[in-house]
């Protein structure tokens, strides 16, 4: 898929999770569902987007959806 589209994906995720004061995984599969795109396939997409990646994994972290990777801080 182009990278544009994959771009446009992300900044609608973005404006969803600003507008409705909502966390990026709730935004994601909202904008899925709005789209007719199935919640595997929409993540396929958005996860070239290393910002929209991160904010999922740390959220999913926050979540306990996953284990929490150790980080070093940056210095």
């Amino acid at each position: 898929m182009s990278e544009i589209i994959v771009f446009d994906l992300c900044a609608q995720v973005e404006e969803l999770v600003w507008e409705h004061d909502i966390g990026y995984i709730e935004a994601s599969i909202m904008l899925a569902e709005k789209l007719g795109i199935e919640e595997d396939n929409f993540g396929s997409l958005i996860k070239t987007n290393q910002y929209i990646k991160a904010k999922i994994q740390e959220e999913a972290e926050q979540l306990n959806f996953l284990e929490r990777e150790n980080r070093l801080e940056p210095i």
